[in-house]
Order: C-alpha cells, then sequence, then structure tokens
C-alpha cells in the first residue's frame, strides 16, 4: 500500500501538532523505520554535513542518508525547541523516546482526520518514498542504499509496482 504525494501531502497538513506534523514530514522524506524515527537523536542530525545517522537500524546496521530540503527546514524549527543533542529527536515521555505503538497511532488517526481511506501504518509512508523516487527515475540500488537494505530485490518488491499500476494493467488486459 502506497500514498500519492497528494495524499502525503494531505496526511502531514492533516496533523494535530507541531511534533506530529514533524514526525510524518520525518518518516516521509527519510524512509526511516519506525524503531529508527523512535531512537534518532538530536546528535544523529548533521546540518553543515546535510546528513542524519542511523545508528542500529535493522540488523544492527548504520547508514548515512542525505536530508532533503524540505525535511531540513522542518527539522531546523524543530530542533530549535530543544538542540540538546542526547536527547531524542521525538521524545516520549520522561528522557525515553516516542514509542513505536505512539507513532503508529499517530500516523493512522492523522490519516483519519486527512480523509485517506486506505489503511495508513509508518511503514506506509517508507514504501511511498521508495515508489516516488523510483517513479522519479532514481535507480533501485541508492533507494536500496537509502532505505538501508541490503539485497536491491527487498527494494524492488514495493518500489516498482503498486496496486493502482497492477489494476491500470489488468483493466487493459480484459
Amino acid at each position: 500500500m502506497v500514498l500519492t504525494k497528494e495524499e502525503v501531502h494531505s496526511l502531514i497538513e492533516a496533523a494535530e501538532n507541531i511534533r506530529d506534523k514533524m514526525l510524518l514530514i520525518f518518516l516521509y522524506y527519510t524512509g526511516f523505520r519506525v524503531s529508527e524515527a523512535s531512537h534518532c537523536k538530536v546528535q544523529d542530525v548533521s546540518f553543515p554535513a546535510n546528513t542524519i545517522n542511523v545508528r542500529q537500524g535493522k540488523g544492527h546496521k548504520d547508514r548515512v542518508i542525505a536530508i532533503h530540503p524540505t525535511l531540513k527546514l522542518a527539522l531546523t524549527q524543530w530542533i530549535g525547541y530543544d538542540n540538546t543533542p542526547e536527547h531524542y529527536l521525538f521524545p516520549g515521555q520522561k528522557t525515553r523516546p516516542l514509542h513505536p505503538r505512539q507513532i503508529y497511532r499517530i500516523v493512522r488517526t492523522t490519516a483519519v482526520r486527512a480523509g485517506i481511506t486506505k489503511r495508513v501504518h509508518p511503514h506506509t509512508l517508507r514504501h511511498s518514498i521508495a515508489l516516488h523516487l523510483r517513479r522519479d527515475g532514481h535507480d533501485l540500488i541508492t533507494i536500496s542504499r537509502f532505505l538501508g537494505h541490503e539485497d536491491v530485490s527487498t527494494t524492488q518488491i514495493y518500489a516498482d509496482s503498486d496496486i493502482t499500476d497492477i489494476d491500470k494493467m489488468m483493466s487493459k488486459f480484459r
């Protein structure tokens, strides 16, 4: 399941507060997994290098991704609220990171608020950015590295097609 670029924009605009909006922007423009976003710290963002470090992603692997200009603008404003390097980018209660279940709830309730009828969850944003990058002409190997996939075939599963493409194909096939 993927969202169109317009649906992603609607989702972000429907956010209830600045934290939720920032979280949605972050999830989409980074392609982070929920656990990666949850554990990202202020110190992982480098504006001079224009990068974000993913520490201990899936398979306990680190990677570095470039910051998209839209995300950079949002992060600049967001980090201004709390620039203590060791703090989580999306803090939960006390000094803990925002719990993945809370992130799931934020995405789901915001999708409902935006009027999106698709079943949307945080990973939907990851799938969506992969498909959008592919449709914008980026190669699978680069997208695979961006997402932290060990094997490009993993990226290919959801970067080459979505259900609307299959529906169009089948309607022409009949």
